[in-house]
């Protein structure tokens, strides 16, 4: 079965140089790890006035690679957000959208969030939803405000029917917040910030937890390699490892189709 990455990125970090940053480095990497394809978004997109701008590219980058998602960048606090959406759908066929409400300062609570979740069920658009992109203890330049857990949970439970993946969390997060989900809501959560803790996809294996875990790099901040080990490495079945590296939960669902 082939590997899916769902949360990888292309372009430049402003705090740190980032390696194997472009497209053609990223689809390199994935080769090389049995990997065939991915979510893709840029990571200019966070910092830009206007993420578009950083889409645009993007998307001229993505061309002609069939299974290489573009998912956009928005910040729903932004005149225009919503537009923005709508175009992306009808020019480039986007299936997702990410968030960054610690990056962007807002809380799934605003006002603004109800009709931006209301236009991603209406379009059948999934969510992106990331909590950070590094560890907040490392970062000292800026400090990307925390996501509550039960803002999380708050925000799901008045939008029910979102499609939604959770990025960045840690494996503490996604426990706390699993048993306070609908069971059969479509929220899934990717492995890449997990790796600070052993065992953790035994652990999240034990608790009945895998059927929603989804693989993700978050490559280039992330060393790929280390996030991939994190799930080959586990003491679970292969059938489940490779459900796991294939994102064969959201796949199947026809998320990107």
């Amino acid at each position: 079965m082939t590997g899916f990455d769902c949360n990888c990125f292309v372009g430049n970090w402003p705090f740190h140089k980032v390696r194997r940053n472009t497209i053609d480095a990223i689809r390199e990497l994935h080769e090389k790890n049995g990997i065939g394809g991915a979510c893709v978004s840029s990571l200019e997109a966070i910092f830009y006035n206007d993420p578009w701008e950083a889409d645009e590219v993007l998307h001229e980058q993505l061309k002609g690679l069939e299974n290489y998602h573009h998912v956009i960048t928005v910040n729903p606090m932004l005149p225009g957000c919503l537009d923005s959406i709508r175009r992306a759908v009808k020019l480039w066929g986007i299936r997702g959208v990410r968030i960054f409400p610690g990056f962007h300062g807002y809380e799934l609570r605003d006002p603004k969030m109800i009709e931006f979740s209301d236009l991603l069920r209406e379009l059948d658009l999934t969510l992106f939803l990331t909590l950070r992109m590094e560890d907040e203890r490392n970062t000292y330049l800026f400090h990307p405000k925390p996501v509550s857990i039960n803002d999380i949970m708050d925000y799901f439970y008045l939008n029910k029917g979102m499609k939604a993946i959770i990025c960045g969390g840690w494996n503490g997060d996604m426990m706390y917040l699993n048993s306070r989900l609908d069971p059969d809501s479509d929220i899934y959560w990717e492995c890449s910030a997990m790796r600070g803790a052993l065992y953790v996809v035994d652990d999240l294996h034990r608790a009945n937890l895998t059927d929603r875990l989804l693989y993700g790099s978050m490559a280039p901040i992330f060393v790929l390699k280390s996030t991939r080990l994190l799930v080959e490495t586990a003491d679970i079945p292969d059938t489940v490892k490779e459900e796991i590296l294939s994102c064969k939960a959201i796949i199947e669902k026809g998320w990107l189709a």
